[in-house]
């Protein structure tokens, strides 16, 4: 599942219905870090901005259990072209 989710073939909405019928029954800590995760991993620049604002707000409401699960996704190995704006190349 999270290889799909993370591939440009489908279309967001697609990606969210099967995500959405997949934690249907699952609302446990680890259903919710899996949304994070999934959600996270959209290979779009805006879904990647809206992530990364997540990820460095000192002040955010996210626990480091769901920080862990966004970083995770966010960090999708075949997104490179949509990481590089975030991390430099030492």
């Amino acid at each position: 599942m999270r290889i799909l989710y993370a591939d440009s073939q489908l279309s967001i909405e697609e990606k969210r219905k099967l995500l959405d019928r997949e934690l249907e029954n699952d609302r446990s800590d680890d259903g919710l870090r899996v949304q994070k995760t999934y959600e996270a991993s959209i290979p779009a620049a805006e879904n990647k901005e809206k992530h990364w604002k997540i990820l460095l707000d000192e002040d955010g409401k996210e626990s480091e259990y769901m920080l862990f699960a966004i970083r995770a996704g966010f960090n999708s190995k075949h997104q490179e072209d949509l990481l590089t704006l975030y991390f430099q190349v030492l």
